[in-house]
C-alpha cells in the first residue's frame, strides 16, 4: 500500500496535481512545511487583514482557502501540496488564533505591541502577539479578569475596545490601560506606593 501511495503521489508531481503528505510528525517537519510556516509568518507581519494576507500569500505562490463555513484553513503550496492549519503544530497558525489577530489589526496590532516594548526588552514577535492575544481572550472567557487586568495594562483603549467586541465581558477595573507605573499599580491595588 505504501508503495502505491508513493507511486501515485510520484504521478501527481509530474502532472502538477495535488498529493496526499505522509503521516504528520511534529518532530520531523519537511522543508516544505518549513517554508510555509515562514511565509504564513512574514504575511502576518505585513498585513492587517485577512485578505491583504491571502493577497500576500498568493504573491508568493500560495493558495489560502479561508472560508467561513470551512473548520480549517488550507494552503496549496506551490508545489501542489495542501496541508491545513492544524497539521502545522503551531498554536499561532491556526484558524482561531490568526482571526483573533487580524480582528485586532493584524500588522498593525503587532507594530503597537512593538512600540509599547520599553527600551532593552526584546521587541515582541508574531508569535507573542498572538500567544499574548489568545491568553486575554482565555481569561475573559473564564472569568479570570485579574489575569486580564495584569496582561492589558498596557494596552490601549481601542485595544481593549477591539478585544470587547469580540464578545468578552470586564468588570470596571480594567477599562483602560495607564502608562506610569505607579499609576498603574494605584489603580489595580486602590493604593499607592508613592512616599
Amino acid at each position: 500500500m505504501q508503495q502505491a501511495k508513493e507511486y501515485s503521489n510520484q504521478l501527481c508531481r509530474e502532472y502538477g496535481l495535488s498529493f496526499t503528505e505522509s503521516k504528520a510528525d511534529p518532530f520531523r517537519i519537511p522543508a516544505w512545511k518549513k517554508r510555509l510556516c515562514r511565509t504564513i509568518k512574514e504575511a502576518m507581519e505585513n498585513c492587517a487583514t485577512r485578505e491583504e494576507f491571502i493577497a500576500f500569500m498568493a504573491e508568493y505562490g500560495y493558495k489560502v482557502r479561508w472560508e467561513p463555513n470551512q473548520k480549517y484553513i488550507t494552503y496549496t503550496t506551490p508545489e501542489n501540496v495542501r496541508c491545513r492549519d492544524n497539521k502545522l503544530f503551531d498554536q499561532t497558525l491556526l484558524r482561531s488564533s490568526m482571526e483573533a489577530y487580524f480582528d485586532m489589526g493584524g500588522c498593525e496590532y503587532l507594530e503597537s505591541r512593538i512600540d509599547a516594548t520599553e527600551y532593552g526588552e526584546l521587541l515582541p514577535t508574531v508569535d507573542d502577539a498572538v500567544c499574548g492575544l489568545i491568553s486575554i481572550l482565555d481569561a475573559m472567557n473564564t472569568g479570570d479578569n485579574d489575569r486580564f487586568h495584569l496582561e492589558t495594562l498596557h494596552h490601549s483603549k481601542q485595544e481593549i475596545q477591539r478585544i470587547l467586541e469580540r464578545g468578552g465581558k470586564i468588570d470596571r477595573t480594567v477599562e483602560y490601560a495607564v502608562d506610569d507605573e505607579d499609576e498603574e499599580y494605584e489603580q489595580y491595588h486602590g493604593f499607592s506606593m508613592r512616599m
